[in-house]
């Protein structure tokens, strides 16, 4: 998630809390008739956050393969995940451009996100006003940049984002979306550009922004499952604080990527509206808890209503609660313990909505050190097959209203860290 920020309760610091090839692509379509990895082609600015999170629920978070920095570069990286094997892998996903990954492309389910590209660029900018210094300064920009100075910008990265970013990455031309310098701000934005990234959306799965909801259901008709639909904007997708000039400016810049999106948008309802199933995703959502083993909550999936996983090995849960874990058991009768974080004075972790199946669970609190916790319930009665275990806190509170100073914007209560199914010792 980051680093962890100053905000603090009278137990400590909250860990985790933010301070916040030319020519025709030539995809080949999956051969296989299994279940196939999910490969998210993430576009900059396009609610790939949001789904990132979404798809780390969904698959548990050791499922899922992400690429950043200097991986996203060049294709090494990416080949030698799938050099070293599949099976553990449900999802890969990175500000991958097409031309690195097509060669694999037949072993994955691929999608990627589109945006109305004025909106996108907008959204870029104020994300890169906020960014650090270090980010600014490694795209050329000074701290205190003026939208000219982003819209003029020279670095390769910078240019190609701007100017017809997302035919840029699904054009599969290593001249046009090459980040590591092949690209320069004299690459000509060809018609040629469109027609490529058009070829690639005719055989992807692919979604819009602006249609989540749609875009989610049609993922899970396709997959056979799909990611939750609680989804965050980070960035204001308003253009009102932008002169007529910048307007202008943008839309002249992106008339490739205008013409891509107009494309998609007219073909998506098609999309949506069809049921006539894909190839399905490696979901591997179905969780088997073995008795008496704990099981971290990044190799959970199947989970809905967590934030990402933070680097102390827990996830908050969200506000819009409850959160769930669906998981499957014989019918035994068990107790299921929860190891939980929890750093706020005096917070009433008796009060925890706990319920199996609908039903709602007694359960004890131990402290066990600090911020740390051990939830047990009573004997509860699993039923063979699908079981649904709900969490929700009686309460959530404002990160900035502890800490003024934070940039984290969440609403937080309590994170899990591991859950165990405990068998029943007779005396």
């Amino acid at each position: 998630m980051g680093s962890s920020s100053s905000l603090t309760t009278r137990q400590g610091p909250i860990p985790g809390a933010l301070t916040r090839a030319a020519g025709p692509v030539g995809l080949a379509r999956p051969t296989k008739t299994g279940s196939l990895p999910v490969l998210f082609l993430h576009i900059p600015k396009t609610a790939g956050t949001s789904m990132i999170t979404g798809l780390r629920n969904l698959f548990g978070d050791a499922r899922v393969r992400r690429l950043e920095g200097d991986a996203t570069l060049d294709a090494r990286a990416f080949n030698d995940i799938v050099a070293g094997g599949l099976d553990g892998i449900s999802c890969v996903v990175g500000h991958l451009p097409l031309h690195l990954v097509r060669h694999h492309l037949g072993r994955f389910r691929m999608f990627t996100l589109l945006r109305q590209p004025v909106a996108r660029v907008f959204s870029l900018y104020r994300f890169l006003r906020r960014a650090n210094p270090a980010e600014q300064t490694r795209l050329g920009l000074r701290p205190d940049f003026t939208f000219h100075d982003f819209l003029t910008g020279s670095t390769p990265e910078l240019v190609a984002q701007i100017n017809n970013g997302m035919c840029r990455m699904l054009s599969g031309d290593p001249a046009a979306s090459d980040p590591g310098g092949v690209l320069s701000s004299a690459t000509p934005d060809t018609p040629g550009m469109l027609d490529q990234a058009i070829e690639t959306l005719r055989r992807i799965d692919f979604g819009l922004v602006e249609a989540m909801d749609s875009t989610l259901d049609l993922l899970t008709r396709q997959w056979g499952t799909g990611p939750e639909q609680a989804w965050e904007n980070t960035t204001e997708t308003s253009a009102a604080a932008f002169s007529a000039a910048d307007l202008q400016e943008v839309i002249k810049r992106n008339q490739l990527d205008l013409a891509l999106y107009a494309w998609a948008a007219a073909e998506f309802p098609t999309r949506s509206e069809s049921r006539t199933p894909g190839h399905s995703a490696r979901s591997d959502k179905d969780f088997r808890p073995a008795l008496d083993q704990e099981v971290e909550i990044s190799d959970i999936p199947g989970r809905r209503g967590f934030h990402e996983l933070d680097p102390d090995g827990f996830c908050w849960l969200k506000s819009e609660r409850p959160a769930i874990i669906h998981f499957h058991a014989p019918a035994l009768a068990a107790r299921i313990i929860l190891q939980i974080y929890c750093p706020f004075a005096q917070y009433d972790l008796a009060a925890l909505d706990l319920r199996l199946n609908g039903t709602l669970l007694h359960h004890t609190v131990l402290q066990v050190d600090g911020g740390w916790f051990c939830l047990e319930t009573d004997i509860v009665q699993m039923v063979a097959g699908m079981n649904l275990l709900s969490l929700d806190p009686p309460c959530f509170l404002s990160v900035r209203r502890i800490d003024p100073d934070t940039g984290d914007e969440r609403y937080l209560s309590v994170a899990l860290r591991a859950m165990t199914l405990a068998r029943i010792v007779k005396g």
